[in-house]
């Protein structure tokens, strides 16, 4: 019988039932995990990593050993090969169970093991009291206050941060426009913002309203840069923030600034100047 294994990260009906790696690796299609893998693809600084064995980090550095050369594979064989050992957890999903005490529960030492809160629930309370009950005993407790994160208690070799209101949608939508406007500027190094935000269509509004195939006033040629920006700057930061082993984040990062001195190898920290992947090969 083949391994199975558990993964937080896919969807409610998935992630407490154990799946093998050719199975996950169609689950995991459409989730965070595969934004996690497109988003270090298309990071400008984890593919110069890559071309220049220079490490900019050693937060980067630790990122590149897990997710390896990313260059020209595709998701799913990639998970099948590597990704799921990096995101699986340790121990299985635990549901809550009847627990018939006969002796005195010590407290459990192996730390791969969720906490667990036990209650002892009278059976002759009616089930609505009961429910309000063990939300006011859920809440009260420390693990379940409002700033509870389930992925602290993640036994993955690497899991998201918290939970996010990011989805793979949006970060696609980010990062098709962001490789949109890389690959133009290529072509065409003159090409501006503005022009690329006004013939792509990216602020149909803007376009509606002030058309596309006008000259525009420089406050108006501002709008349509700025529409474009409103994708390229979470972004980049979302990318810089991956390149360090931190997803999905679109927190400051100085990599992303936008700024000369902070494209891909031209700030490198010198204690890592020298670091080649081969030494780790």
């Amino acid at each position: 019988m083949a391994a199975k294994f558990w993964f937080k990260g896919l969807s409610v009906e998935d992630h407490h039932f154990g799946h093998t790696p050719a199975k996950s690796a169609t689950l995991a299609k459409g989730t965070l995990y595969e934004a996690w893998f497109d988003t270090l693809q298309a990071s400008p600084w984890y593919r110069d990593i890559t071309t220049t064995g220079i490490f900019l980090s050693e937060a980067a550095e630790e990122n590149w050993k897990n997710f390896g050369d990313l260059s020209g594979l595709k998701f799913e064989p990639w998970w099948r090969a590597k990704g799921y050992k990096l995101f699986a957890e340790k121990v299985p999903f635990r549901d809550l169970k009847e627990i018939k005490l006969k002796h005195r529960i010590d407290r459990l030492d192996d730390r791969l093991k969720p906490p667990v809160l036990i209650l002892e629930i009278p059976l002759n309370l009616s089930p609505k009291y009961l429910e309000a009950q063990v939300r006011k005993v859920l809440l009260a407790h420390k693990n379940y206050a409002s700033d509870f994160n389930r992925w602290e208690h993640s036994t993955a070799r690497l899991h998201q941060e918290r939970e996010t209101k990011l989805t793979y949608s949006s970060i696609n939508n980010w990062l098709t426009i962001y490789n949109s406007w890389i690959d133009a500027n290529l072509a065409n190094p003159d090409l501006t913002q503005y022009e690329f935000s006004r013939d792509m269509n990216i602020n149909p509004n803007l376009a509606r309203n002030y058309g596309r195939k006008v000259v525009h006033d420089q406050e108006v040629r501002a709008m349509f840069a700025n529409a474009l920006s409103q994708y390229l700057k979470p972004a980049r930061r979302l990318m810089a923030n991956a390149t360090e082993g931190k997803f999905p984040s679109t927190e400051d990062h100085e990599w992303a600034t936008g700024s000369q001195r902070n494209k891909p190898g031209s700030d490198v920290d010198p204690l890592f100047a020298q670091k080649k992947i081969q030494d780790w090969q």
